[in-house]
């Protein structure tokens, strides 16, 4: 991902569109939710041969770097969109699916 591209948050502790709420969420221990951005999610279907019908708008990240991706239901995704004041505490959100692994030298 370049440095000029960023996910955009979806969801944290404090608020998704207060400034800087990411930040302040990541150093109470509390990991914000991304949604991966384009070049990523192109990068993810073509790599793993995924058709169009694959719901990548429903793949979440808990890091900037979209190290790994959890899909989640089309339900939890709205509930945490419409958690607009970041009152919820996210510990689990969907099921990993893709995990970046730089160690064997494709991620």
């Amino acid at each position: 991902m370049s440095q000029t591209e960023k996910n955009r948050v979806i969801h944290c502790l404090g608020g998704a569109a207060v400034p800087g709420a990411a930040d302040i969420a990541m150093s109470k221990g509390f990991a914000p939710l991304y949604a991966p951005s384009a070049n990523v999610l192109s990068s993810i279907r073509t790599f793993f041969g995924l058709d169009a019908s694959f719901p990548l708008s429903l793949l979440v990240t808990r890091s900037p770097t979209a190290s790994a991706m959890h899909l989640t239901s089309p339900d939890v995704l709205a509930l945490l969109q419409d958690d607009e004041h970041g009152a919820l505490r996210v510990v689990h959100t969907g099921v990993r699916l893709f995990d970046r692994d730089s160690a064997k030298g494709t991620g």
